[in-house]
């Protein structure tokens, strides 16, 4: 196991470009309409990408020593 000061650190980043530069709006909403006809809101946690604007509600998490791999590989930088 590793010792607290080997471990790896990890951010979130955009699975589009590979920014690690990633906003985190709380409690974002958003309305449905049920077969019904009535109306719902939800609100959840919504991440924005500030480099290309992708926006989920979900963003990966990446090993922070890693993130040159990513970039290259998003890139296109390993086909084979």
């Amino acid at each position: 196991m590793k010792k607290k000061s080997e471990k790896d650190e990890y951010v979130r980043v955009c699975p589009k470009c590979g920014s690690s530069d990633i906003d985190w709006k709380i409690g974002s909403s958003t309305w449905s309409i049920a077969l019904s006809g009535m109306g719902s809101a939800a609100i959840f946690d919504m991440f924005t990408c500030s480099n290309c604007g992708y926006a989920s509600q979900f963003m990966p998490e990446f090993p922070k020593k890693r993130l040159g791999e990513l970039k290259s590989l998003l890139k296109g930088g390993d086909k084979e």
